[in-house]
């Protein structure tokens, strides 16, 4: 007689087609995290030049010339995102508080009389409104 050796060690297609949905479950999972991650840091990296490009136009307003009845041009940014979005004048104190207004003030005989101290608002939009970013410098004449 002649015996017929089986062998019952193995997995069945259920426990295959288990492990298979577990396996895909985590390979979905670290795939919308690497999503993630790759959106932050795009957001994370415009946000690092758009805060260079603000820092840079802030400087170089710092160390231009003081120009009397200044208009945003004048203080125009080198390179970058960043722009001089206004600039307004001192016009004295009122209410304990420095008074600015946005354009130029006239004396006695309407010529300008710019007062030498200038408030300039300059600023950078990135995309999507996300790394907007303002920085308001105070400059007065030397």
């Amino acid at each position: 007689m002649r015996r017929v050796l089986h062998s019952e060690a193995g997995f069945t297609l259920i426990e295959m087609l288990v492990a298979l949905l577990v396996v895909s479950l985590g390979v979905v999972a670290m795939l919308g995290a690497l999503g993630v991650g790759i959106t932050s840091a795009t957001i994370q990296r415009e946000l690092t030049r758009n805060e260079g490009d603000l820092i840079d136009l802030a400087e170089s307003v710092k160390g231009a010339a003081y120009v009397d009845c200044a208009e945003p041009d004048d203080y125009s940014a080198p390179t970058g995102a960043a722009e001089t979005l206004s600039v307004a004048f001192w016009d004295g104190v009122v209410g304990g508080q420095l008074n600015f207004v946005d354009a130029c003030p006239l004396d006695d005989a309407d010529a300008p009389d710019d007062a030498g101290l200038q408030r300039i608002v300059v600023g950078v939009t990135g995309s999507e409104g996300i790394s907007d970013g303002e920085m308001v410098i105070l400059k007065r004449r030397s």
